[in-house]
């Protein structure tokens, strides 16, 4: 859930090792973000097998992902659309918050024809 994030320097736990040297050999720039489009994002996510191309385009959960994204807290975002980002895996609670998993991308690190 958390691969898309740069790794860290250290990881505990029983497979604390194994489970870090795998993370750095798949992190890549670009595994879950999304975009701001003209009343809609899209998001593309690659954390798991394949390539999930999202595109939000109604209203209220473009409104809720900004929420969301903005460190807002979960009771201002519809349940409805909680439920489709939990599903997803791109809204992951965390005690009494939620936090919005995708990072914004407003350039990409490589040109167009590389992606």
């Amino acid at each position: 859930m958390f691969s898309h994030l740069f790794p860290p320097s250290d990881l505990e736990g029983p497979r604390g090792a194994e489970a870090l040297n795998i993370w750095r050999a798949r992190y890549h720039v670009g595994r879950c973000f999304f975009r701001r489009g003209p009343g809609f994002l899209q998001i593309r996510d690659r954390r798991h097998a394949g390539l999930r191309r999202l595109t939000v385009s109604d209203p209220a959960c473009v409104s809720a992902v900004e929420s969301l994204a903005a460190d807002r807290r979960a009771d201002s975002v519809p349940a409805a659309a909680m439920s489709v980002f939990e599903k997803h895996h791109l809204a992951v609670r965390t005690g009494g918050s939620v936090w919005w998993a995708p990072y914004r991308l407003r350039r990409r690190a490589s040109p167009s024809w590389e992606v």
